[in-house]
């Protein structure tokens, strides 16, 4: 089995671009503190769910913007990341409205 820290194409320790989506909204809190993010909101019957693509400059800071949406009771639903060192790979809205 291959460890992920172990795969070259992976960067651990360095800035990223990262998409996360999560089920509910994101309080007053959160918005403020994510000033530098893009987030959207996608609303299916009755569930609501927001995504945050923001960057990072390394997975200490992202550590803590997950711990933050657990304190929110926020379900992290998908985490994507992208290496700015590599590509300029562009997310895409699937619906979300920014």
């Amino acid at each position: 089995m291959k460890v992920l820290s172990e795969d070259p194409g992976i960067a651990f320790d360095g800035p990223a671009t990262y998409q996360i989506t999560v089920k509910g909204p994101l309080g007053d809190h959160l918005t403020s503190m994510l000033d530098n993010a893009r987030i959207g909101v996608r609303v299916l019957e009755d569930a609501i769910f927001s995504r945050i693509t923001l960057e990072v400059k390394d997975q200490a800071q992202l550590a803590g913007i997950l711990y933050q949406l657990y304190t929110n009771h926020n379900v992290i639903l998908k985490i994507e990341s992208s290496d700015p060192r590599k590509d300029n790979e562009k997310y895409q809205d699937d619906g979300f409205a920014v």
